[in-house]
């Protein structure tokens, strides 16, 4: 049985920069969002958006927990002409 993922990581590059973020464990990154859930409610205006938040953030959670019942693999690569993005798990 291969191992499961239980981490995200981003690697930014540019010309100037390299950020390479230290591996974020899913049930943090699950925290953080339903954090941000509540302050979205908290400070939320009316206004009329095209874009629901909250539905946002709820299926970035979903995808978040699917994420875990796979092997780690790299999930994202964008590149431009001097940048490079690279999200993953791990």
């Amino acid at each position: 049985m291969k191992k499961k993922a239980n981490f995200i990581k981003i690697y930014i590059k540019n010309e100037d920069h390299k950020l390479n973020f230290p591996p974020i464990p899913f049930f943090m990154t699950t925290t953080i969002i339903s954090i941000a859930k509540r302050i979205y409610l908290l400070t939320k205006k009316k206004q009329n958006n095209d874009i629901d938040v909250q539905e946002v953030l709820n299926d970035l959670v979903k995808i978040l927990k699917e994420l875990k019942n796979y092997p780690p693999f790299e999930l994202v690569t964008v590149e431009s002409e001097n940048t490079l993005i690279i999200i993953k798990t791990k």
